[in-house]
């Protein structure tokens, strides 16, 4: 089943908690600590693959999650890493997440980590010093990232056939490619777009000449508005460096159905009326030569910009496909290589002071708050309103130090006392004083609070 969008629920894999260990054997007094570092949580990526057409393997399944990280042991024996789960998509998968596209797979193999597995916490043995000889705390392995993502597959081929229903563009593609699409003596025969790769050497060319073909299901006046099969399919012609403009030759007027299609290409997306058009008289076995003549004669007459570009063949005699296929081989060698990539929409937001190392610190002040609201003691509520101080609240940000605070088991009393020579080593505390922080202020790092003192 064709899928060309979707939204998914990604998780990485959470890092492994650090362990609490101390030596413990025969014959060695006082070992000292030995807990292990927790394992790095899995990432979940995903990788383009060009034997994939759809996305309808993640149409029923919305949660994706990776492994978590192993914890540590004793004897400093570190978890296992989380294995990284690798979501296959088809090349030209666009991922949005909201309204911006934050990557954009246009080749094999090619891959993007969605979700970045957490850290592993470090064991208790990374906490000794000179007056902490026996730290009895360890880290927490980190959260892996979550996010929700919009898949959106826009095939990437070299060459996309548009045309009213019917017309036989799902002929000539099963003609001169490897692609099986679905044929009927009836409009909108096809539903999905077909892919498939043109190989010049069936018409006598060289090994190694080849293109990708792309055919896009039947269009009718009003499909940028959504009308008939609508503007779904539309998107996956924007990829297309050239674009085969296909009329059905015994149709009743060629010109108006060619106004029509043009009119919808530009209505959807200007840009693709400025792509190298070649229009194809199609069905002219049924024709004879000078009707063929009389249609092509009038295409020029009203659009002179087609003149050298309009041909006549006939997909289910043969006639001209040859010579269509080298003409469009001969126009894909002489334009550059197309910029296939969608611009991404990410912005960055730039913090000079925490731009260069990740162990910058900033501190703001955010505003006073009721002491109430944090002192869960029933002696204090016993204080008149009026005569209960005001504390302030100050704001802490910093990849490292938000990092520590989510990993810190805040059951542990020494675990805390580490944020706090965390703070001060980073120059937290000064900066803290320097703002006027008093005794029984509030600290906010992350999404931990912290006394100041």
């Amino acid at each position: 089943m064709f899928c060309d969008e979707v939204e998914v629920h990604l998780k990485a894999g959470k890092g492994g908690d650090g362990a609490v260990s101390y030596r413990r054997e025969k014959f060695i007094s006082k070992g000292g600590p030995d807990g292990g570092d927790g394992g790095v949580g899995g990432n979940v990526v995903f990788k383009a693959n060009e034997n994939w057409n759809t996305l309808s393997d993640y149409k029923s399944q919305k949660l994706f999650k990776a492994d978590n990280g192993g914890n540590g042991s004793k004897r400093n024996q570190a978890g296992a890493s989380g294995e990284d789960l690798v979501l296959l998509v088809p090349v030209g998968t666009i991922v949005y997440e909201g309204d911006d596209v934050v990557a954009d797979l246009t080749s094999h193999d090619e891959e993007f980590i969605a979700a970045k597995g957490g850290k592993g916490g470090f064991g208790n043995s990374h906490f000794t010093s000179s007056v902490r000889q026996t730290p009895d705390f360890a880290e927490i392995g980190e959260e892996g990232a979550e996010r929700e993502v919009r898949l959106e597959l826009r095939m990437v081929a070299d060459v996309g056939i548009v045309g009213m229903p019917s017309c036989g563009k799902s002929t000539l593609i099963s003609r001169v490619s490897n692609a099986k699409p679905k044929i009927g003596d009836y409009p909108f025969t096809t539903l999905i777009p077909n892919l498939g790769v043109v190989d010049l050497t069936q018409f006598g060319g060289d090994k190694g000449q080849s293109f990708l073909m792309a055919d896009i299901p039947g269009l009718i006046e009003g499909a940028s508005q959504g009308k008939g099969l609508g503007d779904d399919f539309l998107k996956h012609i924007s990829r297309s460096g050239i674009l085969i403009h296909m009329i059905d030759g015994g149709a009743l007027d060629a010109v108006h159905d060619y106004t029509i299609i043009r009119k919808e290409l530009e209505l959807y997306d200007p840009t693709l009326i400025s792509k190298i058009q070649l229009v194809v008289i199609n069905k002219i076995d049924l024709l004879d030569e000078e009707t063929s003549k009389l249609l092509k004669k009038d295409l020029e007459k009203s659009y002179p910009e087609l003149k050298g570009r309009i041909m006549l063949i006939s997909a289910v005699s043969g006639e001209g496909i040859k010579e269509l296929v080298f003409k469009l081989f001969q126009e894909l060698s002489k334009k550059p290589k197309q910029e296939t990539q969608v611009k991404l929409d990410v912005v960055k937001v730039y913090k000079p002071h925490l731009e260069d190392d990740p162990r910058s610190v900033d501190v703001v002040f955010m505003y006073e708050v009721e002491s109430e609201k944090f002192e869960p003691d029933v002696a204090f509520k016993l204080v008149p309103d009026n005569e209960k101080p005001k504390r302030r609240l100050f704001k802490v940000e910093g990849s490292r130090i938000e990092q520590i605070a989510k990993m810190t088991d805040l059951t542990k009393v020494n675990a805390i006392r580490r944020v706090y020579d965390v703070m001060e080593k980073m120059g937290v505390i000064q900066k803290l004083k320097r703002l006027g922080a008093e005794k029984g202020d509030y600290v906010k790092i992350a999404e931990a609070f912290f006394e100041y003192h």
